[in-house]
Order: C-alpha cells, then structure tokens, then sequence
C-alpha cells in the first residue's frame, strides 16, 4: 500500500473516531446533559460545575465550598480539577451545560490525537496503524463508559495517560530534552486532571516500562526520576494542598480498596472478549454488581484479534522486538497483575483495582497498532507466513464464539445460573438486576440473549478475520480499507449509546415551583440557609445561590461528615433530639421527598418534596460561655464524646491557652448576640457580634487547616478545631466583627512552583531546538 493511501486512510480514520463521538456529545444541541439519567454527570459533576462557573466566571477562585458538608475544600478533594487547565477555562468562559458538552467534545480530541501523535513517536508507527490504535482507544469501553457513568475527570486523566507513556518510550530510546519535557509536562498534567487512582496507574506503568527498556538502570532510573520531579513541581497547586487535608478526608481512614472476587475477575475477562455479554446497562440491564463501567473492556474482536497476533510475535521475539511492543506488554502486566487484586503502593486508597482495564485497553491499542503496522505499512512486501499467527488466533476465538453459542442453545439453564454466579447478583444487588435474576429462574433467555449475540458477534467477526487475511495478497490496500472500516464500525456500534448525551436538562434539578419557594427563604435568611435534602438530589444546593447542606456526597468528603449526629441528653424526646440536631447543624428547613414515587423510574424535576421550618438557626454560628454547667451541654459530633456545647468537664476540648491566661476563671455569662454577613466570597465568613463578656464563638462550618481569623480588621490567627469538626474563635467583650477566611494550605509557594516549572520546560525546549538548529 503506497504512502499516501495510507495516509488518507489515516485522516478517515482519525475523522470519523473523533466527529461521532463529538456529534454523540451534542446530542440535541445542549438540550441534554451528557451521560445516562442519575449518572455522576447529573447528581455530582454537572452541580458542582455550577458552582465552579458561578464565582470563576466572576474571576473569583472558589477555594471553599460551603454548599455541602457544611463546608469543604475544593482543590483539596482534587474531583473539581481546579488546576487543570482546559477545566478551569471552560468553566471560567462558558456556562455549565455547554462548557460541559466543550469540555468532552475537546478531550475526545486530544485524547485521539495525543493518543496518535504518542504511538507515532515512541512506536515509529505508520499513519494508518497509529490512527487506528488511537481510535480504538476513545471508542473502546472503558473511555466511552465514562461518559456513560460520568466520570467526568477520569477522562480527562484517560486522555493523557497514553502520551505520557509513549513519550517516556521515546526519550528512553532518543533521549532527546524536548521527549523528556513532553513526559514530565503530560504526566504532571494527569496528577492536575482530578483523577488520583490513575495516577497511580500511570506511575507504575512508566516504572513498568522503563524496567523493561534497553539500557543501563542508572540511566533509566533518573530518567523516571527526573519525570516525577517536574511533574510535581508542575501539579505542586493540586497535591501540596491535599497532603494536608488527608487526615480530615474519608479516604484517609485506611485502605478502602475492594479486593476483586473470582467472579467479578470472570466478568473482567468475559467482558474484554466479548460485546456486552451481561447487558450494556442502557438497553439492558447490566447485571453484575459492581457496574458495568467497572468491568467492561470491549475494544472490538478485530483490535483484540490484531493485539493477541502481535503479543504472540512480541514473546517470541521479545528482545528483538521494538520498544513500543515491549512497552505495551510491561503496561499489559501491571494491569493484569492489578486487576486481579495484587497490591503496589498507592492503590489501597481505592475502591476498584478492576477499573485497571484502562491499561488493558491502552496495551491492547498499542499491539494492534504494533500489527497494522507489521502488516500493512506502505511498501512493505512480508511474506504470508507473518499472518500466520493471526489467522490461527482468529480461528480460535470463532470457535470459542460458536462453543459459547452451542453452550447457550443446548443448556439455557444452566448457562443461565452460571451468569447469576459470576455476575455476583446476591450481594446487595440492585432491586432491577434482582428482578431480572428472579425472572431468570423461570425463563433463562432473558439474560442468555446478550450472551448469545455476543457470541454470535464474536464468531462473525473472527471469521471476517480470517477471510481478510486469506485474501491479504490479493489487495492490500482493499483489505486495509476493510479492516479499518471493522476496527471502528466495531466498538463505536457497541458503545455510542454510552457516549450519547442521554439525560434531558428539562428533567434534571429541582422542580420549578420547589425552587421557587427554597429562594424564598434564601433571601428571607439573608443567603445563610441550610437545609436537610433527601439522598437523590444530593449535592442539589450548589445549584441555587446561598443554598447550603449539612451533608452530599463525595468519596472526598471530610472525615465522617456523614456521622455529626448528636447523642441525646437524659429525658429527651424524639422532637426534641431532631430539633437539636437541626439546630446544631444550623439548618433551618427541611426538604423531604414523597415516598410514594421511586426516584429511579420518574425524572428528578418531577418529583414530589415537601418544605419546612426545622429549627430558629438563620445564622451559622454562635457564642457560647468558656463554661457551662454539665447540664446545659448537648453532646454533637462525628463520634459521641464530642461536644457542640463546651461544659466544665470537657475543657479539653478547648486547646491550651486559646482562651487566654485566665481561661479557667470564666464563669457562666449572658451572650447578647451573633449577626452573619453576607460574604463577596465563598471563601469568606463574616460575623457582627456583640458579646457580654469573654465568650467563645464557635462557627458551624468544617475546620480544616488554611482556615484563619481576624477580628475587627486587627492581625490574623488561626482558629481552633472544637467538638471534632468545628472551627472556633475566642472573642473579648463588646461589639466586634469577625472575618474568617480559607486559604488552601501552601497554595501561593505552590504556584510559584508550577510556575518556575513550567518555565524551565519552556527554556529547556527552546534551547535544545536551538542547538538542533545550529
């Protein structure tokens, strides 16, 4: 095949691997948001976007989030991706829903291109090969899952992650200044991206790699070195904050990571192989129990053919092969090690070592890339013994399809119960994927079906396979035109749906004449209300100005945010206990949901909820005596033992010398009053008081290190944690003004690192360019 066809059908490919996706994204012009309805796109991302847009729109950094959990950090929980910089440019020059549709529409693009410019470098690939390896990529099931689920900074991470390996490849092999700057800047920008699993996946992959290249360890290891150092003076604005918020993030309690089962490892393989085998989770109920977002790997049969012939030739010549190969099979080894519940540093923090697939699927992209390349690069003429190997594999995998298709036929039953064993049903399913498991039982098609087309798909496109390759000599470039048509036509078939914005904006949010009423009260409270939401519209109150909830939902969140119930005083009724909560949370209404409707089945615009009054708390904090008789005190907090009202026995919770000298000389006196102000800033909190005496105030936000205070305009300190979570103040007699601010903990040095970075790397290239030049 000459060049320039190759060339041409290159750009098709690359075009048609990026317009459908795109077009899939608009799907209705901004009508819809992307993602199915309740993904993390409509109840966590799309909400928090809002928020972001609001105040960076305005050119004001939102470094506090004070609509949920009573307060919490936003770059710490690195899930805003504050730092990351086409996220932070979207949001600052578009509105949420469109720079949204922006935001993914752009990163279906980088990653093909960055994906194609990386195999190109480090792989020496042709045009054709490359395109088509980074095609497969974005079309494969991991990357278009995530728009499905709205993993919303997973893809931003998935779309650098190749660059940065193949780039590490080619400075291993060229050594050259500009390759190592473009490794350091790509990896730096992946630990930006907000997706802290994945960096782990990376390093450990470019460890893999650079283990497995040519030449001397010392040399290889400062290289990896050298990588990292850049990348973290590049992120240091990303992680130097969050090493100081993980004592007080859930993630900090110890290892979470969920240690696959034999059966979801099944599942894992299954779902590599075949298209769709337990459902797609769209037309068909998905039925495994961790989701199919977390198990599915389909690339397509042709890519998967193209990279199980190129491994095998790999092996078999693994010191002669090229360092593309040999990379690919490093970055395969970690994944599967990973996937299948081994431990490295850095991945006990997580939930799914399955969700290493997205190395399966870069390692898969690359071989089949590998074996485009090996078989039709232009001019090339290779004996019909190198198609050997595929061809073989190709017969294989369709009689696997025909014996699975055979299996289904003959022993419905049984195949059925086989999927509900691997599929995990009985651990706390879903009441849907139940119900079809129960259906099962009395007619086993129903979740036999999408084995069986599964199966069917397989063996059609094996044999498709091996028929091209018998005619490989014949026409070339005919069978390259084929193949490329199948490498796409394949997995976007089997996952545009995933991609399609699926979720109408008309029915997402809360409910007009809702909405309506909560801004009633916002103003009414002075933009200082906070109200109790049921589960579904967590994370709703950033979608109204002023807005605030004691609890959401984030696997960031602060340390047992969820816990801060109070343990009643002797004698207290159910009433009385619920409105102390209230109080203690300084919620004043309540948002409750009829029961009657079930949130899975009707839009969240057309649910049915309930307004009211809960409690007198209008304002967010308030003074309290030094001391307090026992009797007085309501113990509140993330665990019992903690106190919202300081009493006599407890002044240990009151660090050493906050009060002042004569801290325990204080008697009971008579708070007058506590008044908060409107804030320029979400980043602020300001308070007139009028106190009677020494008194504590003792603000109802989260405590967290880069909280610091200043009263009437005087110097600055640093407040005090009380009752587990709160911030508290020591205030004198008379009328003050308090004014609390949040700075997240070595932001400015921080900056001034990536910046110095990112100025080195810029200095670095154009020197080296220069003396390339001369």
């Amino acid at each position: 095949m000459s060049e320039t066809r190759s060339k041409c059908l290159a750009a098709l490919v690359l075009l048609s691997g990026c317009l459908a996706p795109i077009l899939l994204i608009w799907h209705g012009w901004g009508a819809y948001l992307p993602g199915i309805p309740r993904s993390d796109f409509e109840f966590y991302f799309y909400p928090q976007r809002v928020f972001l847009s609001r105040w960076l729109s305005q050119g004001v950094f939102p470094w506090w989030n004070p609509h949920l959990f009573c307060g919490y950090p936003t770059v710490e929980i690195q899930q805003t991706a504050l730092f990351y910089p086409f996220n932070t440019l979207s949001l600052m020059l578009f509105p949420p829903t469109e720079g949204l549709l922006i935001v993914l529409s752009l990163h279906v693009i980088l990653a093909q291109i960055l994906t194609f410019l990386g195999l190109q470098k480090a792989c020496q690939l042709s045009p054709l090969a490359a395109a088509s390896g980074s095609t497969v990529y974005i079309l494969g099931a991991v990357f278009s899952h995530r728009f499905m689920s709205g993993h919303l900074t997973v893809i931003f991470a998935m779309s650098w992650i190749p660059f940065a390996i193949c780039m590490l490849i080619a400075y291993l092999s060229d050594r050259k200044p500009a390759s190592f700057v473009a490794t350091a800047v790509a990896t730096g920008i992946v630990i930006l991206a907000g997706a802290p699993q994945y960096v782990f996946y990376l390093f450990w992959s470019q460890f893999a790699v650079a283990l497995t290249a040519r030449g001397s360890w010392k040399i290889k290891a400062a290289a990896l070195a050298g990588v990292w150092v850049v990348a973290a003076a590049i992120s240091a604005p990303q992680w130097l904050p969050t090493l100081f918020y993980l004592g007080f993030g859930a993630r900090s309690i110890g290892a979470t990571g969920l240690t696959p089962t034999e059966a979801s490892r099944a599942v894992w393989m299954l779902e590599y192989l075949l298209r769709s085998p337990l459902g797609d989770g769209i037309t068909t109920q998905h039925l495994q129990t961790r989701g199919v977002w977390d198990t599915a790997g389909y690339t397509g049969t042709i890519t998967a053919l193209l990279a199980i012939g190129s491994l095998i030739g790999t092996l078999k010549r693994y010191g002669g092969a090229t360092p593309g190969a040999r990379a690919a099979v490093a970055v395969l080894c970690v994944a599967l090690y990973h996937g299948m519940g081994g431990w490295l540093p850095g991945f006990g923090f997580f939930r799914e070592p399955l969700k290493a697939m997205c190395l399966v699927n870069l390692a898969t992209a690359i071989l089949a890339g590998c074996a485009l390349d090996e078989l039709f690069r232009p001019s090339q003429n290779l004996p019909i013994v190198s198609s050997r190997r595929y061809v073989l594999t190709g017969a294989l995998l369709t009689l696997v399809g025909l014996g699975i298709a055979a299996c289904c036929l003959a022993a419905p039953r049984e195949v059925a119960h086989w999927l509900l064993r691997i599929s995990e049903t009985q651990r706390g399913s879903h009441a849907a994927v139940q119900a079809l498991a129960e259906e099962a039982n009395s007619s086993p098609q129903v979740i036999i079906m999408p084995l069986l087309q599964a199966a069917a798909n397989l063996s059609a496109l094996s044999v498709a396979f091996v028929v091209l390759f018998a005619l490989r000599r014949r026409s070339v470039f005919l069978v390259s035109v084929v193949l490329s048509i199948l490498l796409v036509a394949d997995p976007l078939s089997a996952h545009w749906r995933a991609i399609q914005s699926n979720t109408p904006r008309t029915t997402s949010g809360w409910p007009k004449d809702l909405r309506t009423k909560i801004g009633q009260v916002v103003i009414q409270n002075n933009s200082n209300s906070r109200f109790t939401i049921p589960t579904p519209m967590t994370n709703g109150s950033q979608l109204i100005p002023g807005m605030y909830e004691p609890y959401g939902y984030d696997p960031m969140m602060p340390r047992l945010a969820g816990s801060r119930t109070i343990v009643p005083a002797p004698g207290q009724s159910p009433d009385e206990i619920r409105k102390a909560k209230f109080r203690a949370l300084a919620a004043s209404h309540s948002i409750e949901e009829d029961p009657s409707l079930q949130p899975e089945t009707i839009p969240q615009s057309l649910h049915t909820y309930s307004l009211s009054a809960v409690s007198t708390a209008s304002v967010m904090a308030h003074l309290t005596p030094v001391v307090l008789p026992a009797d007085d005190s309501h113990e509140f907090g993330p665990l019992p033992g903690n106190r919202d009202f300081v009493s006599d026995d407890t002044c240990d919770l009151i660090p050493n010398g906050l009060m002042g000298k004569n801290e325990t000389t204080f008697t009971k006196i008579t708070a007058s009053s506590v008044h908060q102000l409107d804030a320029e800033t979400p980043n602020t909190l300001n308070f007139d008081i009028d106190s009677d005496g020494p008194n504590l105030l003792v603000v109802h936000s989260s405590y967290l290190p880069g909280w610091y205070y200043s009263v009437n305009g005087g110097p600055t300190a640093l407040p005090a944690c009380i009752n587990g979570w709160m911030i508290g103040i020591p205030v004198k007699s008379g009328e003050q003004q308090v004014t609390l601010k949040y700075r997240p903990v070595g932001i400015a040095p921080s900056i001034v690192t990536s910046l110095i970075a990112l100025l080195g790397c810029t200095t670095a290239l154009f020197i080296s360019r220069r003396r390339e030049t001369h």
